[in-house]
């Protein structure tokens, strides 16, 4: 009689719970999770004891070798109804996160100067920006790339943010949007209410400066400006609203007889870029809490979900999804 070997079942731990099936899977769905497993070797194992065949088979005849191509063949052997735009960003932000790892492998392995780290730093930061500026990026990779940026490079963009903000003006303004959705970068160029922004005289003054602090409100203030400015100017136009924006805008626009209308539920980030006079917008969970145009128009504030109200079908409320 032969010996058989009984093949043990485990759980595998996705978002720090144990997942026994493909439901507890895509209910625990961790891209990060996911590919370590992946990589490891684990999620093979895992396939094969729960008797898993089909998707064992799928994983087996992945051929990419990096990981967001990978990690987009995961979430489509697995059913993964996760927006697609926030896993791209994650995928991205793991490999920027990976190579920063090796970088620093590599500083110990071979033993490099201060100056050489310091160069090969400045030179990393330099090549991220470099990607930011190709026509090639979409939303969620410039997320992913200004996240990583603000994590690892912040002491650069303190005291270069007006220069990384005029590079990526002129070459890509849709990094320019995403900017303002992510803290770092609102607090370079953005103000929190209509209230705290200074005089625009102060726009007027000359080098001349009292001191460096003196100096970054300045500058801050100045391309604030610039980045009405070109909001403006892409809001207004529906063929520069395609061009840059593309799929990541939406708008609304009908009289609701002064009745909250449902634009986006709970959980889903919006960015406001404008709402008519008539408009009035809240978020689903506090509508209590009420904005109106004066308040909002040029404070760019983000939103968990989004309700609006209006007694002007003419007015058009702007916005993206962050």
């Amino acid at each position: 009689m032969e010996n058989t070997i009984k093949q043990i079942k485990f759980n595998l731990i996705c978002d720090g719970n144990p997942v026994r099936s493909l439901d507890d899977l895509r209910n625990n769905f961790n891209i990060d999770d996911l590919l370590s497993q992946y990589h490891g070797g684990i999620l093979h194992r895992w396939l094969k004891v729960r008797g898993y065949n089909d998707e064992l088979s799928q994983i087996s005849s992945i051929t990419e070798q990096d990981d967001l191509n990978i990690g987009k063949k995961l979430v489509k052997i697995f059913d993964i109804t996760d927006n697609s735009e926030q896993i791209d960003e994650k995928i991205h932000s793991i490999i920027y996160h990976n190579n920063q790892i090796n970088q620093i492998i590599k500083y110990k392995e071979y033993n490099l100067s201060f100056n050489q780290i310091n160069s090969e730093y400045f030179a990393e930061y330099d090549k991220l920006v470099n990607i930011l500026l190709g026509k090639d990026s979409d939303f969620s990779s410039i997320k992913a790339i200004l996240k990583h940026i603000a994590e690892s490079y912040y002491l650069i963009i303190q005291t270069n943010f007006s220069e990384l903000f005029w590079k990526v003006c002129f070459n890509n303004p849709l990094v320019v949007f995403c900017m303002l959705t992510i803290d770092q970068y609102r607090e370079f160029y953005l103000y929190d209410t209509i209230d705290s922004i200074p005089s625009i005289a102060a726009i007027g003054m000359q080098l001349s400066y009292i001191n460096y602090e003196d100096y970054q409100k300045t500058t801050k203030l100045y391309i604030y400006n610039q980045i009405l400015e070109l909001i403006g100017r892409v809001i207004r136009n529906e063929s520069s609203r395609e061009l840059i924006l593309g799929k990541y805008y939406y708008e609304f626009k009908g009289n609701t007889d002064s009745c909250w209308q449902n634009i986006e539920h709970s959980g889903t980030k919006c960015l406001i870029l404008h709402i008519g006079e008539s408009q009035t917008v809240a978020t689903p969970s506090s509508k209590d809490k009420d904005y109106k145009s004066n308040t909002v128009n040029k404070i760019f504030p983000i939103f968990d979900g989004l309700v609006c109200k209006s007694n002007d079908s003419s007015d058009l409320l702007q916005y993206i999804l962050v």
